[in-house]
């Protein structure tokens, strides 16, 4: 066991581990995200955040339970965009995640054998269908394959087709500027990380470090900053659009959706085109814009992963360590410090609010994604910055 001093933030972590139990029922999916898999992850970061070993039986426990749920069987669909597929894109990245920290000991490539076939066809399919979504598209299914590259190089090879279909996928407007639709979405086109641009952005920049696909990496990465610089806004807390030709005003700020998401993948647009001036001055000034938001704007509308402070600060985080810039690690402490604003020191699900269950019934405030779970988890990882960050399991890449 560890020594852990009392302070409103350990307490806090204290208080979600004691009352997760009551809501293990809620979760009635196996993903990471929304299901099993995330408790699972909770008690793997407490046993190594406690020194308390005896938290990774739990784990095992709940692991077990969410193998049992993978498949066409237990399928819950829960957004338009979901697809049957998602599980099992969320178990590889969560199985890859787990043997890379240390928290399974496995054989990813034979565990996750029929899963590879399974996550190819769905990507090739989904790219048929013209959809890239990172929640049930095809960029699901290559987030999936970026956490196999580092047990098979074979991930490589659906890596390649799914950079040509970006390719084949892209639209242009009149100025040669790159984008893309979201089918599944009424045909949108978004700028952030979860449906739009700085998905792809990000995803080809990646694709670009590891040498696949290089050339036409670098080529959609140009035409699509284009695209992204040329809806620049004045409009103080909502530099770009959520989606293209959408109300002029502040916006939501979050991992999800507004600008954090959007500079995000242009800096990681930057880091390749380093010939690019004026794209490394427009990223600079947009990220330096983001460090400065605070609670106090009102954009933030919970402490969650997907739509809140936990996701906002490990968005910084990454930035902070793919640049060593002191700037970003500010802004990252900053918003690991917020999570406890969004906290009431009295009520359910550990004392946190979702904004997006509206009914407060649902298993969003429990999940890793949207709850309780995520929000624990962050909270141990700004106690403890020995803990694994959520790289392969958030939205960046």
């Amino acid at each position: 066991m560890k020594p852990i001093n009392k302070t409103p933030i350990t307490e806090q972590i204290e208080r979600i581990a004691n009352e997760l139990p009551q809501y293990e029922s809620w979760l009635q999916t196996s993903s990471y995200d929304q299901g099993l898999f995330g408790l699972s992850l909770f008690y793997c970061f407490y046993a190594r955040y406690t020194g308390d070993d005896s938290h990774y039986a739990t784990a095992e426990v709940h692991f077990d339970k969410a193998l049992e749920m993978v498949g066409p069987g237990s399928y819950v669909k829960r957004f338009r965009q979901d697809f049957i597929g998602n599980d099992i894109m969320m178990l590889g990245r969560y199985i890859e995640y787990s043997k890379r920290h240390g928290f399974l000991d496995i054989d990813t490539n034979e565990f996750l054998k029929q899963a590879d076939e399974v996550v190819a066809d769905t990507v090739r399919r989904r790219t048929r269908f013209g959809d890239l979504d990172l929640f049930g598209g095809a960029m699901m299914g290559g987030h999936y394959f970026h956490a196999r590259l580092a047990s098979t190089p074979s991930a490589r090879e659906i890596l390649a087709e799914l950079v040509e279909e970006v390719d084949r996928l892209a639209q242009y407007d009149h100025a040669g500027g790159a984008f893309w639709k979201a089918p599944t979405l009424q045909n949108r086109v978004y700028f952030g990380l979860s449906h739009g641009s700085a998905m792809i952005l990000s995803f080809l920049a990646r694709m670009h470090e590891l040498g696949i696909r290089a050339e036409t990496c670098r080529r959609l990465l140009r035409a699509g900053v284009q695209f992204v610089l040329a809806h620049r806004r004045t409009q103080p807390l909502g530099l770009f659009p959520i989606m293209v030709d959408d109300e002029v005003e502040p916006k939501q700020f979050s991992q999800c959706y507004g600008d954090l998401g959007t500079g995000y993948g242009l800096f990681r647009a930057s880091q390749i085109l380093t010939d690019q001036a004026d794209l490394q001055q427009q990223t600079r000034a947009v990220l330096a814009d983001c460090c400065n938001r605070t609670v106090a704007d009102g954009c933030t509308f919970d402490a969650s992963i997907t739509y809140g402070a936990a996701g906002l600060a490990g968005v910084f985080d990454k930035l902070y360590r793919l640049s060593n810039d002191p700037m970003f690690a500010a802004a990252a402490n900053n918003w690991y410090a917020s999570i406890m604003k969004y906290a009431k020191p009295t009520g359910p699900f550990g004392g946190f609010d979702s904004f997006f269950d509206e009914d407060k019934t649902s298993y969003m405030r429990v999940s890793w994604g949207w709850g309780m779970i995520g929000i624990g988890i962050a909270l141990m990882q700004y106690q403890d910055n020995t803990l694994p960050p959520f790289d392969g399991l958030n939205m960046t890449i």
